[in-house]
């Protein structure tokens, strides 16, 4: 076996594990339910994280695997870990959400039926999509095929947002922090800015006791407006506690600038510079390299009009060159920073919009329930980020032939579908992507500011509070006769 190989396939569990493992203790809550505390529920729980950093290693593995001559059965890999990961993500995960969100003073039982339950519900939905469009499309490839082309498109649709964002936040942030980097701060100014953080605190605090106070309103409602007015109080909930995590930080950050000279390193702000420029660097690489492989094909032979990445890996590859590792290591870079713009990208969205995908995550302060949704999120977007790659990589998958299992697996199958084919042959998910980086970009140039944003809406928040108050003091007031 080759060497670059052996390494991929004995190193790559390890890291990722290591990784997983670090994750899940990084971010779980301290005081979590003894379900979410039960070691088998952490075992499984990190084994999902696992899988979905093991897919970023998927194109990686293919070419070394091609440049060792196909030693590994790679297809057949592949079709098992997404038959698995069907398992995890539509049976096992969703049940450990459901049971963990019921009432801990109710019975084993209970909780395990009403678990049970809910997870029955959406596993006969998600087997409803999935089976029903196998044969509106009318696929005549096999079942696993499109189960792992439903995956990419899933992912998709959950990713072109956060990734979207991602590509302008990443870079912009980066080089944003180095721009208002700390500066020493004199006591007035520091009492000044300390007060004013601690009322809009008091302020988002005041706000989510009323909310606490509406929810109980809402649990004596009915049926549809129950649920109606239920959902936007969790929308308002999930947006006040958005909004408090900013300024903590900054209330942290300001408590930090007090004592400078003890806290603050200026070096590590152009360390994030560096970071920043590198940042723009990659994408404009990527985006170039989607450009010429994906948006525009003229080359039938290739669908490639231009792709310098692939040439550069493909020299790299080549034996009298022998830089194999490196050219691997390449794609495996590229991976790993598309599924940290989107996981980025998608916390910008949630602190700004709170949108449906945003789940916030801090450091041991993650419940186990929004643990469960992110590392959901974590493997559906590595599933679309492998398929983005597959296409942007293209003339190296069709150049192993047989040898790659992704050419088979993609292009002699998933692409056949006439749906999928429709959607990557006109590029409709990068032109989305590309869409929403432009409007974010617009937009982070008008609200460049994360702390600024928060105390901008605590502004017209008190406004029209004060509004309404006045329109009912008016309201009340008796009519004074001549």
């Amino acid at each position: 076996m080759d060497v670059i190989l052996l390494i991929f396939v004995i190193v790559t569990p390890i890291f990722c594990f290591i990784a997983s493992l670090y994750l899940f203790a990084y971010y779980s809550h301290s005081q979590e339910q003894e379900f979410a505390k039960n070691w088998l529920t952490r075992i499984y729980t990190i084994f999902i994280i696992l899988f979905g950093m093991l897919q970023q290693f998927f194109i990686s593995l293919d070419i070394a695997n091609k440049n060792s001559n196909g030693e590994l059965p790679l297809e057949t890999l592949f079709s098992v870990y997404y038959i698995t990961l069907g398992v995890f993500l539509f049976i096992i995960l969703p049940f450990s959400t459901f049971y963990y969100e019921t009432s801990e003073e109710t019975s084993v039982y209970f909780r395990i039926r009403k678990a049970f339950f809910k997870c029955f519900l959406y596993f006969i939905l998600i087997t409803l999509l999935i089976v029903t469009t196998y044969f509106i499309f009318k696929v005549d490839s096999g079942f696993t095929y499109y189960v792992i082309g439903f995956f990419m498109i899933v992912g998709w649709f959950l990713l072109f947002f956060s990734l979207g964002v991602g590509f302008v936040a990443v870079p912009f942030d980066l080089i944003y922090s180095f721009v208002k980097r700390p500066q020493p701060i004199q006591k007035a100014e520091f009492e000044t800015r300390k007060k004013i953080l601690l009322d809009n605190l008091l302020l988002l605090r005041k706000r989510c006791n009323d909310a606490l106070d509406e929810r109980i309103k809402i649990n004596n409602e009915k049926y549809f407006k129950r649920w109606w007015n239920d959902s936007r109080l969790t929308r308002k909930v999930a947006s006040i506690h958005c909004k408090t995590l900013i300024l903590e930080k900054e209330y942290i950050r300001l408590v930090k600038l007090s004592k400078f000279n003890k806290y603050i390193e200026p070096i590590f702000y152009y360390f994030k510079l560096i970071l920043g420029i590198l940042a723009i660097l990659f994408n404009i690489a990527i985006f170039v390299q989607i450009l010429g492989c994906q948006i525009l094909h003229p080359d039938d032979q290739t669908g490639c009009s231009y792709d310098f990445l692939s040439l550069l890996i493909r020299n790299l590859s080549d034996e009298t060159v022998g830089l194999g590792a490196i050219s691997t290591a390449i794609i495996l870079v590229i991976s790993i920073y598309l599924l940290y713009c989107a996981w980025y990208g998608n916390n910008k969205l949630g602190i700004r919009f709170v949108i449906y995908t945003y789940a916030p995550m801090s450091p041991r302060e993650t419940l186990y329930n929004n643990i469960c949704y992110n590392v959901f999120l974590l493997n559906l977007w590595s599933a679309a980020i492998t398929q983005l790659l597959i296409q942007a990589f293209k003339r190296i998958i069709a150049e192993a032939g047989a040898e790659s299992a992704w050419n088979v697996i993609f292009f002699d199958n998933i692409n056949t579908f006439r749906f999928h084919n429709q959607m990557y042959t006109y590029s409709v998910f990068i032109y989305m992507t590309l869409g929403v980086s432009l409007l974010y970009f617009i937009y982070t140039i008008i609200y460049p500011d994360d702390v600024k944003f928060v105390l901008k809406k605590n502004e017209n928040y008190m406004k029209s509070l004060t509004n309404r108050r006045n329109q009912f003091i008016k309201a009340e007031e008796p009519l004074i006769e001549n």
